[in-house]
């Protein structure tokens, strides 16, 4: 099997994130991808986050009409900080060897995979299947990638289609500001994220 797996904050989920994984299940012929909420990320401030419950709550909520999309608690359960490292070895102990694991990201992150803890263990753990966003020059991006297999051996795939331009930053930022997030998270994340009044 080919499994997929998506890590992030998540703070909160959107249709950006879905969207990533769905293009990866049907281009990159994964069985399914583990949709996977950081616990207590080394490169974000605590104070920024929402809780663990609560971003886990969204994540089950978005993905509730996907069958091939699967919620795990396995980093907010994680006590310290939460490396991919020791994820990606956890899953290929889970899965054993003979299945390939391919971690789904945004085209912005291939600039810091050398910068992960263990970045040349991670490289040998997995596959990597970056979406770049629409309207965006990403030039960079696919020169940094070349760098990284070139030099390192780093198996990076782009997926064929470029996803939508959302951000959770931005989501925040107007939920603060009381505008609307319609289209811009599934329908159950947004009324769950009013009826708790969360980022206000």
């Amino acid at each position: 099997m080919k499994i997929g797996i998506l890590g992030g904050t998540f703070n909160p989920i959107h249709n950006g994130h879905i969207e990533m994984a769905n293009y990866a299940i049907l281009n990159e012929q994964l069985s399914d991808v583990v949709i996977l909420p950081s616990g207590n990320p080394p490169h974000k401030k605590a104070t920024t986050i929402l809780s663990s419950y609560d971003r886990y709550e969204m994540c089950l909520l978005a993905t509730m009409n996907h069958d091939r999309l699967v919620v795990d608690s396995l980093e907010i359960e994680r006590k310290g900080k939460t490396y991919t490292v020791d994820t990606l070895k956890y899953y290929q102990q889970l899965y054993g060897r003979q299945h390939s694991l391919h971690y789904i990201i945004g085209g912005d992150t291939v600039l810091q995979l050398h910068n992960w803890k263990n970045f040349k263990e991670v490289f040998l753990l997995c596959h990597f299947i970056a979406f770049v966003r629409k309207g965006y020059d990403h030039t960079e991006i696919y020169k940094q990638a070349q760098y990284l297999r070139d030099n390192y051996d780093c198996k990076i795939t782009f997926g064929q289609q470029e996803i939508i331009p959302i951000s959770s930053t931005d989501i925040r930022k107007k939920i603060s500001n009381k505008k609307s997030i319609q289209n811009l998270v599934p329908k159950s994340v947004e009324s769950y994220i009013h009826e708790h009044k969360l980022y206000r």
